[in-house]
């Protein structure tokens, strides 16, 4: 099982939970029980928190195929009928399977099912692993009691110190991405956020200098994660690693559980358009840079002989204000357009580059004289 864990203050409602699959048919490997590993590979997770409406969430911790089941099920139920299904699911799997339902407007009400029983109108409650737990508890604890000004509300400390349960790996099991839910805008949603965990490191200088932190690889144990909902779109949650280029699209299907389709050699800005181009998903940031992103998919687009691509990406790039790569773009451009026969518009392009780099000029004068050649013939 994974960790749930559920809080209501008034009409407000946080849910905060895990992805991990205990139950998936990949077999555990115990060199991956670190998390930057553990994220890299999320065919072994699942969204356990699923918003079926405005004013209606069920979260789930056990058996997946199970809680999928009902909670298909659930979609066309009356709520006496989703809690009666529900604990009857929990019995046949003998506590197997465990829920929580979140009940928003006019209700406001937190419902947990498990070992059984029903119980209604809980402040807080939790399902799922109970190891997990204990040591979310004593993490909540020691927070709370150095945050002595209250600065900080219950969610905060509840997503610290559910990152601090999943970082320990001392419970394998609660482990994945951390996926928060609230109705804090009058109707349940995911939350956005943004993750990362960057390896130790030295800096060193002086003066006023600009100094740019890397997010550290992968192999040096560093991860940023940036999970970003779409508030009209409840049934697709998109989450990018930047490490290894990963997009993960977690889509319910004919109203089951939201399950991930994997985009590998994908990085964020390339992710955000297949969100917007396929789902009309916008993406409001990206923690990666646009005009890498469009140069390196030029290069290979012309590596591949996809001319057309090329010089489209190419072009995308020239439109980002980012200056330092515009003239190796700008020689990469006139490349394309010159195999493309496009020799006036290779002209301008390197010589663009030209002006931008004078040390191009060996790369640029041997293109001018493949240029001057190709013009003579027509």
């Amino acid at each position: 099982m994974s960790l749930i864990i559920a809080h209501r203050t008034g009409p407000k409602i946080y849910l905060i939970g895990d992805t991990k699959l205990t139950d998936s048919p990949i077999l555990p490997d115990p060199s991956r029980l670190d998390r930057a590993q553990m994220v890299s590979d999320p065919r072994d997770g699942v969204i356990k928190i699923t918003i079926l409406g405005e004013q209606l969430a069920i979260a789930f911790a056990g058996e997946s195929d199970t809680a999928n089941e009902a909670i298909k099920a659930c979609r066309n139920l009356r709520i006496d009928q989703i809690l009666a299904l529900l604990k009857e699911k929990n019995i046949a799997t003998n506590g197997g399977v465990e829920f929580i339902v979140a009940i928003g407007d006019p209700i406001f009400k937190l419902i947990e099912i498990k070992n059984g029983q029903v119980s209604v109108d809980q402040e807080q409650c939790w399902i799922g692993n109970k190891d997990g737990f204990g040591l979310f508890q004593e993490t909540m604890f020691t927070l709370r009691e150095n945050d002595k000004e209250k600065k900080r509300d219950y969610p905060s400390h509840a997503h610290d110190a559910l990152n601090i349960v999943m970082e320990s790996s001392k419970v394998p099991e609660v482990n994945g991405f951390i996926i928060t839910v609230t109705n804090d805008t009058n109707s349940f949603r995911y939350k956005e956020s943004v993750s990362m965990s960057i390896p130790p490191m030295t800096i060193s200088g002086t003066g006023p200098v600009g100094v740019v932190i890397s997010h550290g690889s992968a192999e040096a144990g560093g991860y940023s994660i940036n999970i970003q909902p779409y508030a009209g779109r409840p049934d697709i949650l998109p989450i990018h690693i930047l490490q290894g280029d990963i997009g993960i699209i977690y889509q319910s299907k004919e109203g089951s559980l939201l399950y991930p389709e994997i985009l590998v050699h994908t990085d964020a800005t390339e992710f955000a358009e297949i969100l917007r181009e396929r789902y009309s998903i916008p993406i409001r940031y990206a923690i990666s840079s646009p005009i890498k992103s469009y140069f390196a998919r030029g290069q290979k687009a012309a590596n591949s002989k996809d001319l057309p691509k090329a010089i489209e990406l190419y072009k995308k790039a020239l439109a980002e204000p980012e200056t330092d790569l515009k003239p190796s773009i700008n020689l990469n451009l006139a490349l394309a357009l010159f195999h493309s026969n496009k020799f006036e518009e290779a002209l301008n392009y390197a010589c663009a580059a030209l002006n931008l780099n004078p040390k191009l000029w060996p790369d640029v004068n041997a293109l001018l004289g493949g240029i001057q050649h190709a013009m003579r013939k027509k």
